[in-house]
């Protein structure tokens, strides 16, 4: 056997040479792209994670409608936390494009520049990147933000941003119409401060990083214990939000209130409309009465007395018709007297129909006076529901213990902040939209 196979694999191998060749370089091959990729995803970790010490990136950022105090601040960074504002305010540039105006970081999220300095003079920027090659910005170009020339002294790109779009709902970047700017803290406030139509308003946003063994939910917690006056708040683009908010409650409880309104008035004619029903039975039956007894007066004169009652007059005036016509009652004039009898009936008909009209009518009014009754509890009661549920959905005071919003971020702990809200029962319409975070 051994002399057998001995023989046979070197013939083999010589004859499929070509295949054990390929599948030996395939096999090499597969090797050295597995490790390549092992490698490179080992060197971009690396460099990311010195990008990151280099660039301070945040462990996550933070809004709110009111910019925190000295105080505040030397509180949440009690525990070693660092925390740099990192407010902003869009620009409307002449092309309808969009750029995100900040002010020069010192602590976090510092800008990696791929050209050029930082803005040191008031008339100085730094364009991001991408933005600049889309409109062909370069170093030593002018720009105007709103309607101020600055000097464009470097070209980089901010960790924050690395994937620059404006809002979350935007699905992919487009440099074209928006990007960031960065400034000097003087220039930035000059330019918040000028009220210019392109210049919108300015959002209060903290990158923050976090203390040595300090968590994000500890972190958390303590922005919630913060306390905010609505009072406070100088905003006029807030301000208006809040206004407008409110007058959207107020329009629910004026719309509320009418229909109650309507409601009670309804119950209360409805009401007043059943008091009337007995007399107008008692009318009814009064007419009723008054026309059998007319009848009855005029059948006693001519020697007929039938003793005519609601119940029994068709029967009574039927038999009375029968005799005259099979002659039992003589009379002078057999058929006049017939159809003046009939005549008589069909207006006792008549009557009798409105009198059930009307016992129809009152009984719907009493169903009417009831339900109406049901009605007016039910608003009532809607009206002050909708009040309590509308105190709580548009609550303005900040005095409560999520007075702040965190984007989500993930943190250096490897948890993810979720949504806090300014007030955890105010709606959605008084709160600006999430900042791009990482």
């Amino acid at each position: 056997m051994n002399r057998l196979l001995s023989k046979r694999l070197p013939r083999d191998f010589k004859t499929n040479i070509g295949r054990y060749l390929a599948l030996t370089f395939l096999i090499a091959m597969g090797i050295y792209i597995i490790i390549s990729m092992v490698g490179a995803a080992d060197t971009f970790i690396i460099r990311t994670e010195e990008n990151k010490s280099i660039n301070m990136t945040e462990d996550g950022n933070f809004t709110v409608f009111i910019p925190l105090t000295e105080q505040e601040l030397k509180t949440l960074s009690s525990d070693g936390t660092v925390i740099e504002k990192a407010f902003y305010s869009d620009v409307k540039m002449q092309d309808n494009s969009i750029l995100r105006m900040m002010q020069n970081r010192t602590s976090i999220d510092k800008v990696m520049l791929d050209e050029g300095r930082l803005a040191e003079s008031d008339r100085e920027a730094v364009i991001e990147k991408r933005y600049s090659e889309e409109h062909q910005i370069h170093v030593g170009d002018k720009l105007l933000l709103a309607e101020e020339e600055f000097t464009v002294t470097g070209i980089g790109t901010a960790p924050d941003y690395d994937m620059p779009i404006r809002t979350y709902a935007d699905a992919v970047v487009e440099s074209s119409t928006f990007g960031l700017v960065f400034v000097t803290a003087e220039a930035y406030q000059e330019l918040t401060s000028s009220q210019h139509d392109a210049v919108q308003a300015e959002e209060y946003v903290y990158s923050f990083l976090l203390g040595e063994g300090v968590t994000s939910s500890e972190f958390r917690k303590n922005i919630e214990d913060l306390d905010f006056d609505y009072e406070d708040v100088e905003n006029k683009y807030f301000k208006e939000t809040i206004d407008d908010a409110m007058s959207d409650k107020y329009d629910i409880q004026d719309a509320v209130a009418e229909l109650d309104d309507g409601a009670n008035e309804l119950h209360d004619g409805l009401n007043e409309l059943e008091e009337n029903n007995k007399d107008i039975l008692d009318g009814v039956d009064e007419l009723f009465d008054a026309y059998l007894e007319s009848v009855e007066k005029s059948l006693n004169e001519q020697g007929a007395f039938l003793g005519l009652t609601q119940e029994n007059y068709q029967s009574k005036l039927e038999d009375f018709i029968q005799d005259i016509e099979s002659g039992s009652i003589e009379v002078d004039d057999v058929q006049g007297t017939v159809n003046q009898l009939r005549e008589v009936e069909d207006s006792l008909d008549s009557l009798k129909e409105f009198s059930d009209g009307i016992a129809e009518y009152t009984d719907g009014v009493s169903d009417a006076a009831e339900g109406a009754d049901e009605l007016a509890d039910g608003t009532g009661e809607m009206r002050n529901s909708i009040d309590e549920l509308l105190d709580e959905i548009f609550e303005v005071d900040l005095n409560c213990s999520r007075n702040a919003r965190l984007s989500a971020a993930t943190t250096s702990d490897n948890s993810l902040f979720s949504n806090i809200f300014l007030c955890e029962r105010n709606i959605s319409k008084l709160f600006f939209d999430l900042n791009s975070i990482k």
